[in-house]
């Protein structure tokens, strides 16, 4: 089963010796959803944040589902049960790696994010991706799991150019970077990561 696979690779890693190191600046990937997890669109962003010294944390596949079924529930309360099982199967797999992994790296609470992205006056009846990168932005800056963020869509991506506009207020009251990356085949937005990031490492 997928649980017992789960359990395997923890021991793996528990096997594996650790130096002991300060730990590195983290910088989170949010965004669109292909954007994130393709590499060929985003020109393998995560190999060049780790390559400049950074960590990266990239948001679970399952947190677009997780988002829409909290919707419906604040909406009309449909899709209760589902909501309560879907994040339930969640926690089973984390509960494997709990003690190896920090808890505040685990995917939030819909409802902290939620509370979170409210606070900044944010429609919430616009379900999407605004709404997941900015909730999940803001969980991780109030737990202080993060020093960058990166922020990234295809070339004119609405939500994107919308959540770029209120990570600029983000930026500003958390102070912290904000690298804003759009891609359209051709160009080489990786590259604004290089002088963002090596300050930030350097000075950490």
């Amino acid at each position: 089963s997928l649980h017992d696979a789960a359990k395997e690779i923890r021991l793996l890693f528990e096997n594996l010796p650790l130096l002991q190191i300060p730990r590195k600046p983290r910088a989170i990937l949010v965004g669109d959803f292909y954007a994130k997890y393709n590499n060929i669109l985003n020109n393998n962003i995560t190999e060049e944040i780790l390559s400049l010294g950074a960590e990266v944390i990239i948001p679970s596949y399952t947190e677009t589902v997780n988002h829409f079924l909290h919707e419906d529930v604040i909406d009309d309360r449909k899709n209760t049960k589902f909501h309560k099982g879907f994040v339930l199967c969640e926690k089973r797999f984390e509960l494997v790696f709990r003690g190896l992994l920090e808890e505040e790296i685990f995917e939030p609470p819909m409802e902290e994010c939620t509370r979170l992205v409210d606070h900044y006056s944010f429609d919430r009846s616009l379900a999407g991706e605004t709404a997941i990168s900015l909730g999940r932005v803001l969980y991780m800056l109030e737990k202080r799991q993060v020093e960058a963020i990166v922020h990234i869509n295809p070339v004119f991506c609405c939500p994107g150019v919308v959540s770029s506009s209120i990570f600029q207020r983000i930026k500003e009251e958390y102070k912290v970077p904000v690298i804003d990356l759009f891609y359209d085949g051709n160009n080489k937005p990786n590259d604004l990561l290089k002088p963002q990031l090596y300050y930030l490492c350097k000075n950490n």
